[in-house]
């Protein structure tokens, strides 16, 4: 069975949430992060290979709400995040 502790080391949190566009994302190793607007339109994905503590930078993507989809070792989490300038 799996314990409370190891789903709350499965979750995955971007911070700041909300932000200016720039989420630092805790996680560490190769993983990819697909961003979708609320439409559920793919509109970037971007691939971290050896991070520690990545930063993902989204700032060039208008103010609003997205979904990212990150995926680590074909382990699926969502996330959403307001960017608000």
């Amino acid at each position: 069975s799996i314990g409370i502790q190891n789903i709350m080391a499965e979750m995955v949190l971007l911070y700041p949430n909300p932000s200016d566009g720039l989420f630092s994302v805790p996680l560490t190793g190769s993983f990819v992060v697909n961003i979708f607007n609320l439409t559920g339109k793919l509109v970037r994905t971007e691939k971290f290979v050896d991070a520690y503590d990545a930063k993902l930078d989204i700032r060039d993507l208008p103010n609003g709400q997205y979904i990212l989809e990150v995926n680590k070792q074909s382990r699926i989490h969502f996330v959403r995040v307001i960017v608000n300038r």
